[in-house]
């Protein structure tokens, strides 16, 4: 299955054509798909709709776009997987935004600790890289991406949130992860939104964790020992695969 990926709000136009661009030329060709072939359309929120391949021909210039069915459209709900944690250093954060799609992410967003080191990243850049791991590991959903927020703004989504989403915040001192199993599994009948919240490599402070708990975040622990920022987030994501499986 071939995906390609437009806006949601492109999809609910039904174009009678979607052109493709130059990377899913070069994917599709990489892949040695031919015209003709059935593709998949998808609004990066769960609905696709299939589409025939098309490629028209001018000298040496060739155009590529395909026809969506969208008497055909089909749509997939999926947990929502939320990601909140310091941003690391250089390119590391790349790893998150392309593995954490493929481990099915929905929404990231960069929290400001009191030891961050890093305050801004891309989010142009950030879509980039998502949509193309969501092609590659077939996933129906684009994370959304949102500005960085201060410790007052989580701590007010995870009161906010207290009955709707279960906030796992990573801290080697909390619950062996394995022991939160049957409790989580059995949240599970009310509760379909998850985040993991990720502090900064130089660790939360205690008035941050202490503030966090109070809220209700439970401490879990992945390890006995200290990850780095993108080894946590992906550990965390893995983790609640294996709760909603």
């Amino acid at each position: 299955m071939f995906l390609i990926y437009r806006t949601f709000e492109e999809f609910r136009k039904h174009p009678e054509t979607v052109e493709l661009n130059p990377d899913e030329v070069q994917h599709l060709k990489a892949r040695r798909i031919e015209p003709d072939t059935e593709i998949v359309v998808c609004d990066g929120r769960g609905r696709t709709a299939p589409a025939l391949l098309l490629r028209e021909s001018s000298g040496r210039k060739e155009q590529w776009s395909c026809r969506p069915d969208y008497t055909r459209q089909e749509f997939v709900d999926a947990p929502e997987c939320i990601v909140y944690c310091a941003l690391p250093k250089g390119s590391r954060v790349d790893l998150i935004l392309e593995k954490g799609t493929e481990l099915g992410m929905t929404r990231f967003v960069p929290v400001e600790f009191e030891r961050s080191v890093r305050e801004t990243y891309s989010q142009e850049r950030a879509e980039r890289l998502a949509m193309q791991a969501a092609g590659q590991s077939r996933r129906r959903y684009i994370p959304v991406f949102e500005q960085p927020i201060g410790l007052e703004e989580l701590l007010s989504r995870i009161e906010g949130s207290a009955e709707a989403c279960m906030f796992l915040l990573l801290d080697p001192s909390g619950r062996a992860a394995v022991d939160l199993l049957p409790r989580k599994r059995d949240a599970e009948r009310t509760i379909r939104s998850h985040a993991i919240v990720v502090g900064p490599e130089g660790g939360i402070t205690d008035l941050e964790r202490i503030a966090m708990l109070e809220k209700g975040a439970l401490p879990v622990a992945l390890s006995d020992g200290i990850l780095r920022i993108e080894t946590a987030v992906l550990a965390g994501l893995s983790y609640l695969n294996l709760l909603q499986a």
